[in-house]
Parts: structure tokens; sequence; C-alpha cells
């Protein structure tokens, strides 16, 4: 059932409706007023979804209710008052890191999907559930079968870089989402021009987020020299998807993606440009041995990873629990 569909399930006169109406009124009479109104009148439509869920649920019997938004803002409201069923609730998060969106998180059974969310779940108290359970990736039936025997050879000389589509992002005023990903994302690029200057054996491959693919070659070329100018680099085939390209690079470098645990699954070689995030990557974690925060950081782990094979570099950096074979 989509989260848009709800308020047609809302409809219908009952107790629940009676009980929530002082409740919705309340929140409209404070949404006059208060400075954040806009996101205090959305909560209406949110209570009213979660009445219709709970109807929908009850008239259909369900017995288990996967829900892949638990990110949304009424994820957890939607799991206390659905508790007085006989319900069973797992919840989906993508594979990317718990600590941004769904580090409060209160369900019965939680899908796990990296190894990463395995050592968040030990680190916050506020992911509250009563199972686990390890699943792929949820875009792994893409390039499953490609990676499934974790021996494909890599180009030694070409490292990579995922972009986040900061530059775009950043020139047409977009919000950050909240880790400053945009600049860090540019520092990485300047960055990796000065490891290309410094390592002259080693070209890049531009992996494009989507956004920037609309673009055109051209006009993405021009938009890249600016910030590699002087070293070499390539684009990716714009056709190709970029989890079905993992081979192409060594060595590839991310801010803040799921592009990350995604690579990690598959078994490749992946450094993470953190520079200083606040609580990003957890501190003793295994992802923190493979993010820097500087150039010299930088400059180490790659020294250090040049030299290793795939199954070395996972061995020696506590990642083993992060490939597709521990899952």
């Amino acid at each position: 059932i989509f989260k848009e569909s709800l308020v047609n399930y809302s409809k219908v006169i009952s107790l629940y409706a009676i009980l929530i109406l002082p409740f919705l009124f309340t929140i409209a009479l404070v949404s006059c007023f208060h400075k954040k109104r806009l996101l205090l009148s959305l909560l209406i439509f949110e209570i009213i979804e979660s009445y219709g869920l709970f109807l929908f649920l009850k008239k259909t019997r369900a017995h288990t209710l996967f829900d892949y938004l638990p990110y949304e803002a009424d994820s957890n409201i939607n799991y206390l008052i659905n508790n007085i069923l006989p319900l069973n609730v797992v919840k989906v998060p993508s594979p990317g890191p718990l600590f941004l969106h769904n580090k409060e998180l209160l369900t019965n059974t939680l899908i796990v999907s990296s190894g990463y969310h395995l050592e968040e779940i030990k680190s916050y108290k506020t992911i509250i559930y009563k199972e686990i359970q390890k699943w792929h990736p949820e875009f792994a039936s893409i390039y499953f079968e490609k990676y499934r025997h974790l021996n494909t050879k890599t180009d030694k000389n070409k490292i990579g870089f995922y972009s986040h589509g900061s530059i775009i992002r950043k020139s047409e005023n977009h919000a950050d989402n909240g880790l400053g990903t945009n600049d860090k994302e540019l520092q990485l690029l300047h960055d990796l021009r000065l490891l290309l200057e410094e390592f002259k054996a080693l070209s890049l491959v531009i992996f494009p987020h989507p956004r920037e693919k609309k673009m055109g070659l051209n006009k993405l070329k021009e938009i890249y020299t600016k910030e590699l100018s002087g070293v070499k680099f390539e684009f990716n085939d714009f056709d190709e998807i970029s989890a079905t390209s993992f081979e192409k690079v060594d060595i590839a470098f991310s801010c803040y993606s799921t592009i990350i645990y995604e690579r990690l699954f598959c078994g490749f070689k992946t450094l993470v440009g953190s520079y200083n995030t606040p609580g990003f990557p957890l501190k003793k974690s295994s992802l923190e041995k493979i993010s820097f925060h500087n150039y010299h950081e930088m400059v180490a782990l790659v020294n250090k990873a040049c030299k290793q094979t795939n199954e070395d570099f996972f061995n020696t950096n506590g990642l083993m629990n992060y490939r597709l074979d521990s899952f």
C-alpha cells in the first residue's frame, strides 16, 4: 500500500476517529502561530495516514507489515499504534547508515543489509527490536550474479570517484543533507587531483550521479575539468549502471552514498572521505579504518590498499562481515 493512498482509508468514521479529533484541532490551532507551522501542519496528514493504515490492517487482518519507509517521521508512531493488533512489523532501511534517518527506530524485526548496520545497532540504544534478519541490499539483484564469486579482477592503475552530484546541488542551491556532504565532496575532488599529481601512474574514472548524466557529457566534462585541471580522468559509460561497473577501478572513493556499502558488499576496495563528519563513521568501527579526514590520511590509506589484494583489504580492516558471503 502506498503512503499517499492511506487518506482514502481514513474516511471511515469510528471511535478511533473521534479519539484523534482533539489532537488534530490542537495541531491546527498551534500551526497558525508557530514559526515551524508548515512542518507542524504536515503532522495533520501524517495522523490521518496513520489512522488509515490502522483501519486497513485491522480490516485485512494482516499478520505482517513490511515498512519500507522507516525514515518517515510517523514510522515509530505507526508501530506503537498498530501494536494493539496481532501484527509483526518488519522495518527495511536502505543499505546506508542508520544514524541519519533511523537512529530512533522501533520494530519487531529489523532488516540489516550492510555490516555497518550491525555495528550501529550495538552503539545506538535508541534502535529497539526483537529480532534481526540479514538481507541483501535492495538493488542487489542487479549485480549479485556478476560478483557473487568475489574473484573479479580490477584495473590496478585506475581509481574511481562515485559522485553524489554535489557540484550540481551546490549550483542549484539545494539543501544539504545535514552532514555537509556537498562541501566534503568538493574537498574530495581537490584531494583526488593532488593524489593523481603525486601518483602519475594512476588515472581517475568518474561515476556520475544520475542527475549529472542529464547534463550531457560535454557540459559535465567542462565542469569537472575545472576541479581536476591537469590530471587524467574519464567518465564511466553513461549507459552503464555504477553498481555493475565495480571492476573498472581498483580503489574507489566516496563521501556519503549507498554505493559505498554496495561496493563493499561485492568485495571491492573502497575508501571513505569522511572529513570529520560528526558521528560518522562510528569510533572503532571497521568503516573508520577505511575513512580519512585529510589528504595525508588519504595517501596513507592508498599506499596500503594499492599493495593489497581485495581479500587482504577486507581481512586487515575487519570488513569480512560487510561482504555478500556473510549475508
